[in-house]
């Protein structure tokens, strides 16, 4: 016999967050997102560092390059008269746009070996970097140049360059008696390197100037000396300042990468070298001859 008795229906529980288990839950991932952004942020710069490296090692290469075709490195930077056959002043180098003289850069001279052939046949070795006839290659952005870590592009007349040719080993001006590798109508032999290719700077990393000449110019745009120290990015603003002052100004050598700043040596090898580092060795090793000798363990 059928019971007629009806049960009562059960409600079926809600399940869900009350507001405050979702405030919780909220603050927990905020936690979370909070430790893992350093190593988030790590992990982008240490992306960032190795293609600098990969850049300057290029940059290396082809200088390398250079001096196997050639016999010797590139001039840091050229400065007779365009086109006029007059002998020009012998130097220093000034931090001036000036079409009467050719200022072209070590960049320029390694277009051929950097992969850039179209670039490099749009150049007249006897006209100056600033005429109307290289203004198209002179706006070139050529991203072997660059690093990451830089930053956006500021405001500048050309595109420039985070890498540097190693002038001098002294704070002055670009002259024909500097002793780096790279510097006024040099044309540097191995040989002239007698302290050791691997002992001896080429290029590294600088900050971009705010008013910069560009890659192709042969001035502070693209060379620099180990005078001054080391710059993390904080004193850029001063030395654009004290160059705008004085056009025989050049300034040092620095980064954005946190610790230190990115170094390529003659014989092609590249070295991080800290913030921290001796200044007498720093200068060494932009010396291409000064007879002291030197234990690599110091300079890592």
């Amino acid at each position: 016999m059928k019971s007629n008795f009806m049960h009562p229906q059960r409600k079926r529980a809600v399940s869900g967050f009350t507001l405050v288990e979702l405030l919780v839950v909220i603050a927990i991932i905020g936690i979370f997102v909070s430790l893992m952004m350093p190593a988030i942020q790590q992990s982008r710069e240490s992306a960032r560092r190795v293609q600098c490296d990969k850049n300057i090692g290029q940059l290396s290469a082809a200088a390398m390059e250079f001096e196997l075709a050639s016999g010797s490195f590139p001039s840091g930077t050229t400065i007779a008269v365009a086109e006029s056959g007059e002998a020009a002043a012998p130097g220093p180098i000034q931090n001036v746009a000036d079409s009467g003289v050719l200022h072209h850069s070590w960049i320029v001279q390694l277009l051929p070996y950097l992969d850039e052939p179209a670039a490099a046949e749009r150049i007249d070795p006897n006209v100056s970097v600033y005429d109307e006839r290289h203004q198209e290659v002179r706006e070139l952005e050529l991203s072997a140049l660059r690093c990451a870590s830089s930053g956006a592009e500021v405001n500048a007349a050309s595109p420039g360059t985070n890498y540097a040719g190693v002038h001098h080993d002294m704070n002055g001006p670009i002259d024909q008696s500097n002793m780096g590798i790279l510097y006024l109508n040099s044309h540097t032999t191995r040989s002239e390197i007698k302290d050791g290719l691997q002992y001896t700077m080429l290029l590294g990393e600088k900050s971009l100037e705010k008013d910069t000449l560009g890659w192709m110019s042969g001035t502070r745009a693209t060379l620099r000396n180990t005078g001054d120290p080391f710059d993390d990015g904080s004193a850029a603003a001063a030395a654009d300042a004290k160059a705008a002052a004085d056009p025989l100004f050049v300034g040092g050598f620095g980064s954005r990468h946190p610790g230190g700043v990115l170094f390529a040596f003659a014989n092609g090898s590249t070295s991080f070298l800290e913030y921290g580092m001796d200044p007498k060795i720093y200068q060494q090793l932009a010396h291409r001859a000064d007879g002291e000798l030197m234990n690599l363990m110091e300079v890592k």
